[in-house]
């Protein structure tokens, strides 16, 4: 498919300026790229030269409204049948190169996409296998991703067609290790200067619709972005509104969010800068309604295998500053994420590991939390698995201080308009047996959430309706 084509089929009309020109064996290339339906103009300078088989391009996009300068520095040779493309991004304003590398081949008509991301500041590769064809109107794509620190594969279909102004995109992602298939339809236009995308997904294990509505229009340097979340289930819409822009090394970003349903807008300002190897994020919340400011730094940097985050947390109004240590690295078919928390008011330091691995259709989680000022120690074992329409997930949670495992199950089951849930919980050392159904259905504007508790030590039956 030609970018042409592309562009036409997201209902997206592009002015392009260039101008060319040699310099040894390269050839230099300024080109301006006017996005109409995002208003976006967006400028590249690239070169390109030959050396081998190879082709070299390196790249730099600035695009205005976001003022984000992104590096892409690419190669390109063709071996049999297959074209291997290698790329490095750097995007100046976050600091993190990410490296790409894919091969293109085509069998009968389909086409097929091997992609390999590698974020070296997280030291996370991501291998991605995708096919495309055409049938009619309608594109289909099929994805498959692989973490491989986490060796969770993460498969994704979707199609797209276009009618009249607006382009619809239906997507079905499935993560192999949770078994969780989650649906996703998305319909596309602009009107003016501002671009209205509407989604729909459907998480099918839990039946549970959310529809998602955004604006995107930009003003002199800023970029300003307004969400509308609605979770059908609870009927709970969330609006968000954005601003981004960028002073000198520094981008900065301003998020408010309001949740009518609780209203409590909550306003989040964060500055992103790099100093070395290392990438410093500050971020600053203010819920309004509570007039509690929190103030969150971060710095990321990677040393051999793992990478390291240290997080420090600072709630003004409680003047509870937490720091907060991780390291991850992979081992087998495993990832170990190794945190420490510290709550320095507090002093107690707690030590928390987690085991992720995957085996056959469900995935384990070894966790194991260690707080040293308690002496307590709490593993917790977590398996997902899906049968027909229902998705089963079991808990095991153990205080080693207390000696008393817990045992948590939980059935998720969608009929009509009902979404039913039943917890079983069974806390060995009191031996008693609790089952917990819940019912969710929408009538009108209004939902109905409907609990039934059964404590078999006690043998009662509880129902709250409300």
């Amino acid at each position: 498919m030609l970018p042409s084509q592309f562009l036409s089929r997201m209902n997206s009309s592009v002015n392009c300026k260039g101008c060319s020109l040699s310099k040894g064996l390269s050839t230099h290339n300024t080109l301006i790229w006017f996005l109409s339906s995002m208003n976006s103009p967006m400028n590249c300078k690239a070169c390109v030269e030959t050396k081998g088989l190879a082709t070299y391009i390196t790249f730099i996009w600035f695009l205005s409204s976001m003022n984000f300068l992104m590096r892409c520095k690419a190669s390109i040779y063709t071996k049999g049948l297959a074209t291997y493309i290698t790329f490095i991004w750097f995007l100046s304003s976050m600091n993190i190169p990410m490296r790409f590398k894919s091969s293109i081949y085509t069998k009968s008509l389909t086409t097929y996409i091997t992609f390999i991301w590698f974020l070296s500041s997280m030291n996370f590769p991501m291998r991605c296998k995708a096919s495309i064809y055409t049938k009619g109107l309608t594109t289909y794509i099929t994805f498959v991703w692989f973490l491989s620190s986490m060796n969770i594969p993460m498969r994704f279909k979707f199609s797209v067609y276009t009618k009249g102004l607006t382009t619809y995109i239906t997507f079905i992602w499935f993560l192999s290790g949770m078994n969780f298939p989650m649906r996703c339809k998305a319909s596309n236009y602009t009107k003016g200067l501002t671009t209205y995308i509407t989604f729909v997904w459907f998480l099918s294990s839990m039946n549970i619709p959310m529809r998602f509505k955004f604006s995107i229009y930009t003003k002199g340097l800023t970029t300003y972005i307004t969400f509308i979340w609605f979770l059908s289930s609870m009927n709970f819409p969330m609006r968000c509104k954005a601003s981004i822009y960028t002073k000198g090394l520094t981008t900065y970003i301003t998020f408010i969010w309001f949740l009518p349903g609780m209203n409590f807008p909550m306003r989040c300002k964060a500055s992103i800068y790099t100093k070395g190897l290392t990438t410093y994020i500050t971020f600053v919340w203010f819920l309004s309604s509570m007039n509690i400011p929190m103030r969150f730094k971060s710095s990321i940097y990677t040393k051999g295998l793992a990478t390291y985050v240290t997080l420090i947390w600072f709630l003004s109004g409680m003047n509870f500053p937490m720091r907060c240590k991780a390291s991850t690295y992979k081992k087998g078919l495993s990832t170990h994420i190794t945190f420490i928390w510290f709550l320095s008011s507090m002093n107690p330091l707690m030590n928390c590991k987690i085991c992720a691995s995957s085996i056959a259709m469900a995935t384990y989680f070894t966790c194991i939390r260690f707080l040293s000022s308690m002496k307590g120690l709490m593993n917790c074992t977590p398996c997902f698995s899906t049968k027909g329409l229902s998705t089963h997930i079991t808990f095991i949670w153990f205080l080693s201080s207390m000696n008393s495992p817990m045992i948590l199950k939980v059935c998720m089951l969608f009929r009509a308009v009902a979404t039913y849930i039943t917890f079983i919980w069974f806390f060995s050392s009191m031996i008693s047996l609790m089952n917990y159904k819940g019912r969710f259905i929408i009538k009108s504007l209004t939902t109905y959430v409907t609990f039934i508790c059964f404590s078999s030590c006690m043998d009662s039956l509880m129902s709250s309706e409300f």
